[in-house]
Order: C-alpha cells, then sequence, then structure tokens
C-alpha cells in the first residue's frame, strides 16, 4: 500500500480488517494496518455506576451552633449520627398531625433535618405506635436517609413538649445510610 494517499490507506485497512474479521482472523484490525495494540479503557459496569456511596465511620452529626445556655430539649441521638438536640424546635399543628421539625447545619458542610410527625393528632396525650420520624443528612450529593413509621410519643398538656418513647430507626433501604440511629428524650417546642 506503498504510494496511496493516507485516506485510501485508511480505508482500505478497515476493509481489509472487516473482511478478515468475518472469515475468523486470528490478527487483531489494527496488527493488520501495522499499528501497535494501546491498552483498552477500563470501562465500567452500569451495576458499578449505580452502587450506593457508603461512609468510612460514623457522620459528624454534632450542630454547630453553640449549646443554648438554659437547655430546654434533651432528645438523645445515638449510633452513626450521635448528637444531643438541646434547643427549642418548630412544632407545628396541621389538621391530623402534629410535626416537629429539627435543621441543623454540620461541621462537614451538610445539614441534619429531622421531622417527628405526630399522625391521627387529636390534642395531648400519648400516641402508641402512631408517630413517624425521617431523619436525613445530607452532605454534598450524598444522601443519608434514616425512617421509622411506629415511634411513640406523648404530647404533654400544655402541647409544648414531645417525648419520644426510645426508639429505632433504621436506614432506608437502598440507600447509603449505615446502622440504626437510636432516638429517645423530651424536645420543646419553641413556636
Amino acid at each position: 500500500m506503498k504510494g496511496c494517499p493516507k485516506g485510501r490507506k485508511l480505508a482500505v485497512g478497515l476493509l481489509l480488517a472487516a473482511g478478515l474479521g468475518a472469515c475468523g482472523a486470528d490478527t487483531a484490525p489494527a496488527q493488520l494496518l501495522g499499528a501497535t495494540p494501546t491498552a483498552r479503557p477500563r470501562v465500567t459496569s452500569l451495576a458499578q455506576l449505580n452502587a450506593p456511596l457508603t461512609v468510612a465511620g460514623p457522620l459528624d452529626c454534632t450542630p454547630t451552633i453553640a449549646a443554648v445556655q438554659h437547655p430546654m430539649s434533651n432528645l438523645v441521638f445515638t449510633g452513626p449520627c450521635a448528637f444531643v438536640e438541646r434547643a427549642g424546635v418548630p412544632c407545628v399543628r396541621k389538621v391530623d398531625d402534629f410535626y416537629v421539625y429539627i435543621r441543623h447545619q454540620l461541621p462537614n458542610g451538610g445539614q441534619l433535618v429531622v421531622t417527628v410527625n405526630v399522625e391521627k393528632y387529636k390534642g395531648p396525650g400519648d400516641y402508641a405506635k402512631a408517630t413517624q420520624i425521617d431523619m436525613e443528612v445530607a452532605r454534598g450529593t450524598d444522601l443519608f436517609p434514616w425512617v421509622q413509621f411506629s415511634a411513640s410519643s406523648t404530647v404533654a398538656p400544655d402541647g409544648r413538649h414531645v417525648t419520644l418513647a426510645r426508639t429505632d430507626v433504621p436506614p432506608q433501604s437502598g440507600t447509603s445510610a449505615l446502622g440504626t440511629v437510636t432516638i429517645g428524650g423530651e424536645v420543646y417546642c419553641s413556636t
């Protein structure tokens, strides 16, 4: 193929390679064209791309704000996202729900959000296995959620304190969250 223009060499080489490949030639087409073989780029499977991220060790869930001088709440979180909520937090009553919202910026730039939902709320009293807890730590593009649908709580007669019975909150299945968070204690409503 000496003397052939470059474009024709390529066309002839591709045709030759295709023909040899169809006939079961043992020599790779690139070698037939005089090219040196190069390493193939590593191919990542779709399963590897979709695999959940993991966390090596517990998350730092310590709130970045200073502790309240006169603690109102004493809601203890243990496990992979351990901290104690001591501040008063927003509470909202909507139709048949009583919501408690905890939100903190975390030292690593992440954010912690906990929502406690007393279902079928009719006023102060005991709500055995009728309280939902949704907890999320967001750090960059990573999301670590924990969920419990059957916690027990007591809303105090003044409607401004909620006591959560010690409750295990497992990681939401199929997510990056690891380990069970255990929550228990009293939280004071600031609103």
